[in-house]
């Protein structure tokens, strides 16, 4: 059996619904198309087991590396192509060309896609962590702080020594001119995650005078199954 939902996240859920079914039935017809191998090469590694990518599995009959995946996830596996198709989503709005209007719609589609897994998952989803933080660095980049602030505070709960969402928090903080809130955001960061560089580095640029944090999009591994 797996483990119920927090309170904060069972909330937040009913609160996604809506938009959870609108992600369902948008994303499943509005899935990436023409994936090449280069984009397929910078999704995490489950990526190509997952539903839509490989398509000769499924939950009642899954593929070897699914069953896989399958032990490490839990049945929020069957949900987590929705995050690869984020990430994708996520990585086409940097390329060279995509204006603005291109790159909102690909951003609120990886948001979209992140909300979808976080309604279909369980507490002991190993990746919950990452997904929170995911939404709440799509949302920053949407010029939504406020929401991106509360996806990270969330990833934070989830997983306290999970170093990305401080980084994330005090970016927040410092755009809406707390810069005490930041400095403490990357202090409580440090003493959860002794010695991060990105965080040991961002608190050093934030505490001279105009600095500010490293970016939040990192890669870490932590949260990764």
């Amino acid at each position: 059996m797996h483990a119920r939902l927090p309170s904060f996240l069972l909330a937040a859920r009913l609160s996604l619904v809506p938009l959870a079914m609108l992600a369902a039935g948008h994303a499943a017809a509005n899935a990436p198309q023409n994936i090449t191998v280069g984009e397929l090469a910078r999704l995490p590694e489950y990526c190509p087991d997952a539903q839509l990518f490989e398509t000769r599995g499924s939950p009642n009959a899954p593929t070897d590396r699914q069953r896989h995946w399958v032990s490490v996830m839990g049945p929020t596996f069957w949900a987590v192509h929705h995050y690869c198709w984020a990430v994708l989503n996520s990585n086409r709005s940097e390329r060279a060309g995509v204006n603005a209007q291109q790159r909102e719609f690909l951003l609120t589609t990886a948001v979209a896609d992140g909300y979808y897994v976080l309604n279909n998952s369980t507490a002991d989803f190993p990746l919950l962590p990452e997904v929170l933080h995911r939404v709440g660095e799509y949302n920053m980049r949407l010029g939504r702080p406020i929401q991106a602030l509360e996806h990270f505070e969330k990833s934070k709960q989830v997983k306290f020594d999970y170093w990305p969402p401080y980084l994330g928090i005090a970016e927040v903080n410092l755009q809406l001119g707390r810069r005490q809130l930041a400095i403490d955001s990357l202090t409580e960061g440090l003493k959860a995650v002794p010695n991060e560089p990105s965080l040991k580095r961002a608190l050093d640029r934030i505490s001279k005078p105009g600095g500010t944090p490293t970016t939040s999009q990192a890669k870490p591994a932590s949260a990764r199954p």
